[in-house]
């Protein structure tokens, strides 16, 4: 299974919201109230689409806000405060997104018979060709959709008249 680390996650914490909340500062009555609406509402948010992808938990940001924006009879000011917000936290999201993300996988091969090869050398490419493309595909599904794009691979000569190589892959999750 693709290891990822754990600084990855692209949600903003309470006290990241807060921040962005302070970026948008605005002086109107209430807005203490606003502002824990909108904290609920970001975590709401992030409940919801921690599995998703980072491009469809954007699509439904713009649900939790609308929530907001309806219940709250909104001045002009904090309109523009909930506008200010929203497009932090979808910043934020996407400057996440956008930077690299380190993984690291296991591959297995298929048990193979030694005496179905020529050589020591054509079993260990077949070997580690079926590893490699076994880690390969753990790592571009936990890339969702971004690309993988391969640093390096690991592979070690096997012994023995049935093997199975493994073969390690490192690499990053990139914006295509």
């Amino acid at each position: 299974m693709a290891q990822e680390s754990t600084d990855e996650d692209y949600h903003p914490t309470d006290a990241q919201v807060k921040q962005l909340q302070q970026s948008c500062s605005v002086s109107d009555a209430g807005m203490l109230e606003l502002q824990e609406k909108l904290v609920a509402a970001v975590a709401a948010w992030s409940r919801a689409t921690r599995s998703d992808g980072p491009l469809a938990a954007l699509r439904q940001l713009d649900g939790y806000f609308e929530q907001v924006r309806n219940h709250g009879g909104l001045s002009g000011k904090k309109s523009i405060y909930v506008l200010c917000v929203e497009k932090a936290v979808r910043q934020f999201v996407e400057l996440r997104r956008e930077k690299p993300q380190m993984l690291v996988a296991n591959g297995n091969s298929e048990p193979l018979q030694r005496s179905a090869f020529n050589s020591e050398d054509e079993i260990w490419r077949r070997g580690c060709s079926q590893a490699e493309s076994d880690a390969l595909d753990k790592l571009r599904r936990s890339c969702g959709d971004r690309t993988f794009v391969e640093s390096s691979s690991d592979c070690p000569q096997g012994a023995g008249n049935v093997r199975t190589y493994t073969n390690q892959v490192s690499g990053e999750c990139r914006v295509k």
